[in-house]
């Protein structure tokens, strides 16, 4: 496609980006941004930089942590020497990382699927979807961003031959998010649909795709040794036994299901409701495996390499952070960052083969439209505190970060007697940190 043509297009994406989310330029710091942004020593000044790369992304807080994210740091550094504590720099720098993912969305589904139309409306409804607001609203959500950035990059590097520079991306991924971990994975699954024939082809694994496992194996080693940073709580699902984080599995898969087929009632800090006794997780787990097999059967009989890699794309990113690993929660919105972009290629995909072309532009149109709307409104509920912490209490009222920092802000408001009946509940929740 002509130079021009893709400026155009990045244009669109990203004007249509900032109309919708420019209804959170004004939203405050919250929640975790004041430990990453506000009370940050290292984002202050430039001397700092080195640090960046060698301590806990949460330094700043009392609660510390083992997450190790320099890229991240790197952007509040830049935010904050042009716009210091004004948080709306920090919110448009998210918007321009949401703009340039959701391009990288469309030249990655044009790469694959030859289409403009398809690849148009699956960058169009990935960049205003409302079950992305916890990533491009939040300010501490910039790590899925870049990590998006950086994937989505190195691997159309990789597809197009230039390993150097996708290796240079995947290890920026690395240093955005955890997550990277498995995007050799990705890549072995790549190479495996599309360059099936250079398997045959002496030195080609080494050559190609080994690389990406080396670098995993150093990264792993460092974060396991140099980089194990001490935390002084424990990840959330960490008191969980193995066995019974495994159990839910199928809740956690129909959560995500109902979050990404029907995006309302979105908020952070989700609960997960469990099913109890032997027959619910028998019968969670019978649907749960029907539908597995169903999707096998479909692949098996399409035996379309564009279906099969992106079915890989979406479980690789997604399983991981299903509770099987002890993390920070069975289920949040942005857990779904990347794996939603083959969801939304895949209904580009549909509405494209089903509908005719003056169909698609209506309905693809309406789709997208009812997205920013719920996108752009969705962004108030960031606006105030106190209305914040206590609508994620009318969906999951067993959530100890919002009942804390309800406390936090009715002290605040000289509200004493509600600030300690929250700080009660809470405590009840997680004694260990009272």
């Amino acid at each position: 496609m002509p130079f021009r043509k893709l400026i155009i297009i990045f244009l669109a994406i990203s004007a249509l980006t900032a109309v919708f989310y420019s209804s959170s330029l004004v939203n405050p710091f919250i929640c975790d941004d004041e430990g990453l942004v506000l009370k940050n020593p290292l984002i202050k000044n430039w001397g700092s930089f080195p640090k960046v790369f060698t301590n806990d992304l949460y330094l700043a807080t009392f609660v510390n942590s083992n997450f190790y994210r320099p890229l991240q740091l790197v952007l509040y550094m830049l935010d904050y020497h042009f716009w210091r504590f004004n948080p709306l720099g920090y919110h448009l720098a998210n918007i321009i990382l949401q703009a340039l993912v959701a391009f990288l969305v469309y030249l990655f589904t044009l790469f694959i699927l030859k289409s403009r139309e398809i690849s148009l409306l699956s960058a169009l409804l990935f960049a205003v979807s409302p079950l992305h607001n916890e990533a491009v609203a939040y300010i501490a959500g910039s790590a899925e961003l870049l990590m998006a950035v950086s994937l989505l990059s190195s691997l159309l590097l990789f597809a197009r031959g230039r390993l150097a520079l996708s290796l240079l991306f995947f290890i920026m991924g690395l240093l955005s998010k955890e997550l990277s971990v498995v995007f050799p994975v990705v890549i072995l699954c790549w190479a495996i649909c599309y360059s099936r024939e250079n398997f045959g082809r002496p030195g080609y694994f080494l050559k190609a795709i080994f690389p990406f496992f080396l670098i995993d194996a150093v990264y792993i080693l460092l974060r396991f040794s140099w980089l194990k940073f001490p935390a002084l709580f424990l990840p959330e699902l960490a008191r969980y036994p193995l066995l019974l984080r495994v159990s839910v599995l199928p809740q956690v898969f129909f959560a995500y299901l109902k979050i990404l087929l029907l995006p309302v009632n979105l908020h952070l800090s989700r609960s997960l409701g469990y099913p109890t006794g032997f027959w619910g997780i028998f019968t969670s787990w019978l649907i749960f495996i029907s539908l597995v097999a169903a999707a096998a059967i479909i692949l098996f009989k399409k035996r379309s390499r564009n279906l099969n890699f992106l079915s890989f794309w979406f479980l690789i990113f997604l399983l991981p952070q299903t509770g099987i690993f002890p993390i920070n929660a069975f289920v949040a919105e942005h857990f779904l960052y990347l794996s939603s972009i083959s969801f939304y290629i895949v209904l580009s995909f549909l509405l494209r083969r089903y509908l005719r072309k003056s169909l698609l532009l209506i309905i693809g149109s309406a789709l997208v439209l009812c997205y920013g709307v719920l996108t752009f409104s969705q962004n108030f509920t960031w606006r105030y505190p106190v209305i914040f912490y206590e609508r994620i209490l009318r969906f999951s009222p067993g959530s100890f970060l919002a009942r804390n920092n309800l406390g936090v802000q009715y002290e605040i408001k000289g509200r004493y007697f509600d600030a300690i009946s929250q700080y009660r509940e809470a405590a009840k929740l997680k004694p260990e940190r009272v």
